[in-house]
């Protein structure tokens, strides 16, 4: 019986062993694949990397240009001067401003705010009441992103003239 498991075992041991070559040979294979692909890439690794950094520059520089001609007439300002001096009771249209973000309006918002003299606290009010003297200031700000957080500020004057004429 002892002689009829070794011829078994002999049989076993030669299917693990031509396994084992054949793994072996598609692993030496596969390494022989991978070194000659390997010296291949090496040899176009240079022009890659070329190629790759000149693809880049282009494409910063046309990113450049382009966004500088689509916000060439970007901007936000007030339309009219900064400081205003009006008399009581005289008309006052307020002149706004203006913002433009990627060549489209954006959505200016006032504020108006009001102080009798420099000794006074500002408070916030509806618009420019011409019967009450002092100085309004009316605050500008932009939705557009660049302009998020810049205040334009203009600051009229509403003076108080006397009987005779004379403005106080």
């Amino acid at each position: 019986m002892a002689s009829d498991r070794q011829p078994k075992e002999r049989a076993r041991k030669k299917k693990k062993s031509s396994a084992g070559g054949i793994l072996q040979g598609a692993a030496a294979a596969a390494a022989a694949a991978g070194a000659a692909a390997a010296a291949k890439s090496s040899k176009h690794r240079a022009a890659v990397i070329i190629l790759a950094v000149v693809l880049f520059a282009l494409g910063a520089a046309g990113g450049f240009f382009g966004l500088r001609y689509l916000t060439r007439d970007d901007g936000f300002s007030m339309v009219g001067e900064d400081f205003v001096e009006i008399q009581m009771y005289a008309p006052y249209e307020e002149p706004g401003a203006t913002g433009i973000f990627f060549g489209k309006e954006a959505q200016v918002k006032t504020e108006y705010y009001y102080r009798e003299d420099i000794s006074h606290d500002a408070v916030k009010v509806n618009g420019v009441d011409t019967a009450v003297n002092g100085f309004y200031y009316a605050v500008y700000t932009c939705d557009g992103f660049p302009y998020r957080g810049i205040e334009l500020i203009r600051t009229i004057e509403v003076m108080r003239v006397e009987d005779d004429g004379e403005i106080e």
